[in-house]
């Protein structure tokens, strides 16, 4: 740990980026961008009311796309700008879930249905061999992460779908999925340090470490994340309490 703490701390890991945006913990690049969109996001929740979830989401992605062309075509960047560096390249994505929630704010039960139903995971599951080509070269690749990122979700909020029929797995998926963000933020460094000394394993032994792995990663990451929301919430009250 070095000075660079304080660059990330404070969400500028965009400043020097090859050398602070991977800082520490790599998973951690995903806060600098979301302060950007921090500070946009009354711009494009605005737009997004004045314009309509559809059409909004074109100009998003049109926007995003250009940029990206930008950085990956026309003058080549650090991919780390695209990436998350710089929040604009993923604005698609951003906007996609944006348009989302407003459509489901308008619709819920027809939204929920494509979502969780099975609709959604087919086309999704479709989808996904097209959205796998566009590595096919740097121009292709300017929608390489809203393609698979969209893909992904459908499959993701499919599954969570067909989980959701069963009683007792919705419960545990459920929980470890309320947490899941702790997992995010904490995995990075062990499964880097794991994955380096099981590489030559048999599949089956690969399989017997990873899943408790998994399972103790899963329950240290619920653990940290509770332990935080309980710190932050009586330094809230505590606050409240003093200024009343």
């Amino acid at each position: 740990m070095d000075s660079r703490i304080i660059l990330s701390l404070l969400g500028l890991r965009f400043i020097d980026i090859q050398m602070n945006l991977m800082y520490l913990n790599a998973a951690w690049w995903y806060f600098s961008m979301l302060i950007q969109f921090v500070f946009i996001f009354p711009l494009l929740f605005w737009t997004a009311r004045r314009l309509g979830p559809g059409f909004f989401l074109l100009i998003a992605c049109a926007a995003g796309f250009f940029t990206r062309y930008l950085f990956l075509v026309a003058w080549p960047q650090n991919g780390l700008w695209t990436l998350g560096g710089f929040a604009i390249c993923r604005l698609p994505e951003f906007a996609l879930g944006m348009a989302l929630a407003m459509w489901h704010s308008r619709s819920s039960a027809s939204v929920e249905w494509f979502l969780l139903r099975g609709a959604g995971f087919v086309i999704g599951l479709l989808f996904y061999p097209a959205a796998l080509w566009l590595y096919h070269n740097a121009t292709t690749y300017v929608f390489v992460d809203f393609a698979t990122g969209a893909c992904c979700m459908l499959e993701i909020i499919g599954i969570a779908g067909i989980i959701s029929l069963f009683h007792e797995p919705a419960k545990v998926f459920g929980l470890v999925g309320a947490y899941s963000y702790g997992l995010y933020l904490i995995h990075q460094p062990y499964v880097i340090w794991l994955g380096l000394r099981i590489r030559q394993v048999p599949i089956w032994a690969f399989l017997l470490i990873v899943i408790p792995t998994l399972a103790a990663l899963s329950a240290w990451g619920m653990f940290l994340e509770k332990g935080t929301n309980s710190l932050v919430n009586k330094l809230v009250a505590a606050k409240k309490r003093a200024h009343a």
